[in-house]
């Protein structure tokens, strides 16, 4: 019997499919993979480029265990050999193509840093070619700056712990682009910085604006490939809709109950589920949760 272990997240983080056009339509990178072993490895179409020859402390490279979670993870550092270098290592996402979000469309990812002294940017371009020189002249002005998109904006709070961060895409849907984020540095200080969990997601934090009370969930028991029971603490009674999306973005599961307020219990029965990472969303015009649930 497979179990399904949730984990409550405050934002949906999964990419939606589309088929035609240019770049990739969906992105959902955790490094996992490809940094299992460290050293200096990027996903299927990412890429990078670094003013000076890559090192393992210069380049973006990987981290085994100093992703979120003690997962691998990708970060880049100025700190080498008892020295702060003069930095710029660009690391790219795939070209995206947006067109197959009907409605609005974010850049998710989590993000930290160990030692201040180092910034982080994320731009997108249109035009950028992979394997160029992003610094090059007359290149800088084709990137934009999504610093007024990010939320929340990228700074202090990074060094506190990990951060989720949503970057507004909605308005650049029509034209495939590439993301980068652009890691800087002088030569007296420096810093580690690292992502990791980067996905393409339809909702941001103001998923949901009207919502304004976040749902308190909890799993019951073991879960299987065929029921998920939970409690919520719910403020209203009512009906409550509930669905359950794959990592593709596409629904699995659409229904509704009815429960009084206060705490209740409920099980989605029948599921016929598959080994993967599945998303359940519960909520009303008032109230809502979304979980992550992952079978194994």
């Amino acid at each position: 019997m497979k179990k399904i272990y949730l984990l409550i997240i405050t934002a949906l983080s999964f990419s939606i499919p589309h088929s035609n056009g240019q770049g990739v339509s969906s992105l959902g990178e955790n490094f996992d993979l490809t940094c299992a072993s460290g050293g200096i490895s990027y996903p299927l179409n990412w890429s990078e480029w670094n003013i000076i020859p890559p090192t393992t402390a210069l380049a973006w490279s990987c981290t085994e265990l100093g992703g979120r979670y003690g997962t691998p993870g990708i970060q880049c550092n100025s700190y080498f050999g008892g020295t702060h270098y003069i930095d710029t290592a660009w690391l790219f996402t795939p070209q995206l193509n947006l067109t197959g979000f009907t409605d609005s469309v974010y850049l998710r990812f989590d993000s930290r840093y160990t030692v201040s002294g180092a910034r982080m940017q994320v731009l997108i371009n249109n035009v950028y070619h992979p394997g160029s020189a992003p610094d090059s002249v007359g290149v800088p002005s084709t990137w934009i700056d999504m610093a007024n998109r990010t939320t929340p904006v990228i700074g202090p709070d990074d060094s506190a712990g990990w951060v989720t961060h949503y970057v507004n895409l909605t308005s650049y849907k029509n034209t495939p682009l590439y993301v980068a984020f652009r890691y800087a540095t002088g030569n007296t200080a420096g810093g580690i910085w690292t992502i990791d969990n980067v996905f393409l997601t339809p909702w941001g934090l103001n998923v949901d604006k009207e919502v304004k009370k976040s749902i308190t969930l909890t799993v019951l028991g073991n879960s299987t490939t065929d029921k998920i029971s939970f409690s919520g603490t719910f403020y209203d009674a009512g009906n409550y809709d509930v669905q359950i999306y794959d990592n593709l973005g596409r629904i699995v599961h659409n229904g509704s109950f009815y429960t009084n307020s206060g705490t209740s219990s409920h099980t989605l029965s029948h599921l016929g589920l598959h080994s993967g990472m599945y998303i359940v969303k519960v909520g009303n015009a008032t109230s809502y949760q979304i979980v992550k649930a992952i079978v194994e």
